[in-house]
């Protein structure tokens, strides 16, 4: 992947698309009054990895995810944390087979902009944090066989909410009369444009000798670099008993950057389901 003029084409995507976020929830409630969700995300999709201290080539495959948290949301703020599991299995050659694994904190705080939000349309902006580990395993090759990354990053966040409500309408086929109640619905488009990303990435090829009593596993390369864009776009369904479906198409692309000694990059698209479980 060639990211050379990449942080021009963020500017530009900051400049014209004031939406960007984590949590796609938009508040259903007029009122001041926050509401509370736990939620639970399941996802699958495609995953593309190329780690040039493990191996020159790229990887391709299926990808699970799981996702949970806790979100806060009224008209003028939503804040939330969450915690997620990746996992990709990866193939290269029709042969080599790359497992990645990934564990992610996310926080986020963001904030109405009533300037330019219109009556059906609500735009939110703010910032983001996540903080993650990689765990890269490739048994192709050795005493390379793993590795583990650690990763920093903030970001400069926020999302545009387009709430609808189809209504209630009655249809009648022969002397049956089916009658269809109104749903309450959201569509969101979110964007995460990465701000300062720290990583630590391994100084060493990836050779693990005397693993079972050297924890240099742990001692690698740390530098400011690189870039992380994070893309959600999703539908939601708000229930008559205050909870919440939302199918949602998310869209990563990561890449350690020309400071790494040995270049990380990963892609992904990910189609995932969330139920949203209302606590007030």
């Amino acid at each position: 992947m060639k990211y050379q003029h990449i942080s021009l084409i963020a500017l530009c995507w900051l400049l014209m698309v004031p939406a960007m976020g984590i949590d796609t929830l938009a508040v259903s409630d007029s009122s001041d009054f926050p509401d509370k969700y736990l939620h639970l995300s399941f996802g699958t999709g495609y995953s593309s990895v190329r780690d040039i201290g493990t191996s020159p080539l790229r990887y391709q495959g299926i990808l699970v995810r799981v996702n949970s948290g806790y979100v806060s949301e009224n008209p003028s703020r939503s804040w939330g944390v969450n915690g997620d599991i990746f996992y990709s299995a990866g193939i290269a050659e029709n042969y080599y087979q790359l497992n990645y694994i990934s564990g992610t904190f996310n926080a986020h705080y963001l904030h109405t902009i009533p300037i330019v939000s219109l009556n059906m349309l609500q735009f939110q902006a703010g910032g983001s944090y996540s903080s993650a580990f990689a765990v890269t395993i490739n048994s192709s090759y050795g005493n390379a066989t793993l590795n583990i990354d650690f990763f920093n990053a903030f970001y400069i966040s926020g999302r545009v909410i387009y709430p609808f409500t189809r209504p209630a309408r009655t249809r009648k086929i022969g002397f049956i009369h089916i009658r269809k109640p109104q749903r309450n619905y959201a569509l969101s488009y979110q964007l995460d444009i990465p701000l300062l990303l720290i990583n630590n990435r391994p100084e060493f090829s990836y050779v693990l000798n005397g693993l079972s009593t050297d924890f240099d596993i742990f001692s690698g390369h740390r530098f400011v670099g690189g870039f992380h864009l994070r893309s959600n776009l999703g539908l939601t369904r708000y229930l008559k008993n205050g909870n919440a479906i939302q199918i949602e198409y998310i869209w990563d692309v990561f890449t350690t950057g020309s400071r790494d000694i040995y270049l990380l990059e990963t892609a992904s698209h990910t189609l995932q389901f969330t139920f949203y479980f209302k606590l007030n």
